[in-house]
This record gives structure tokens, C-alpha cells and sequence, in this order.
């Protein structure tokens, strides 16, 4: 999947959801969570609490990778997190890679 970018959903800057509620973490059981396309600035902090979410995609959304770190270093269960179209630095990604030990898919663009 890493580099494939053919299946992704308009994104519209227009139309901005700007937050999740926070309300989020009542969904415990939660182990896959596609947040795609919606605008997102920022991660809701109750995302935080899902302690057995292993899958992650929040491509598309005008996230900060660097700026969420605080809620994705907390996900223990995380194994995949996907951030197409969103902004980040190689660094990131490795940081996640590397402090983390999950699987980061995404497209780079130079």
C-alpha cells in the first residue's frame, strides 16, 4: 500500500470538520478507526484512551504528525497508522517507525 495513492476521496478545504469530539474513547473496543478526509486539524485527546486500536488511518486530513504526537505515542495496541496526504516530516514517520515499532504507510512527495 505504501506509495499507492489511487484510492483516496476528494478532499475539499471547503468543507471543514475542524474536531472529533473527545467523546471518542468510549469506543473501547475499538480496534480500527478510518477518520479520512474530513478536514481535521487535530486529533480529539480521547483518542488517546483506546487502548486496543490497532489500525489508524487519518490521510487526507490537515493533521500535523508532529503536533499529535502527544495522542499517538499513547495508542499501545497501534500497529498501522496511515497518513496519506497529510503533513509530516520523514522524521516522523521514522520516529513513529522506530520509538514506536508501528507501521507507517504513506506517499512522500519532493
Amino acid at each position: 500500500e505504501k506509495g499507492n495513492n489511487n484510492h483516496h476521496p476528494k478532499y475539499n478545504l471547503e468543507t471543514r470538520m475542524q474536531s472529533l469530539s473527545d467523546s471518542i474513547h468510549r469506543l473501547s473496543e475499538l480496534k480500527t478507526l478510518g477518520i479520512i478526509g474530513l478536514g481535521l486539524k487535530k486529533l480529539p485527546l480521547g483518542l488517546s484512551e483506546l487502548n486496543k486500536l490497532e489500525e489508524l488511518n487519518i490521510s487526507f486530513n490537515p493533521i500535523s504528525l508532529k503536533d499529535e504526537w502527544h495522542i499517538v505515542s499513547k495508542l499501545t495496541a497501534l500497529k498501522v497508522i496511515k497518513i496519506y496526504g497529510c503533513e509530516f516530516e520523514i522524521d516522523d514517520v521514522l520516529r513513529i517507525e522506530e520509538d514506536l515499532g508501528v507501521e507507517v504507510r504513506y506517499t512522500f512527495a519532493l
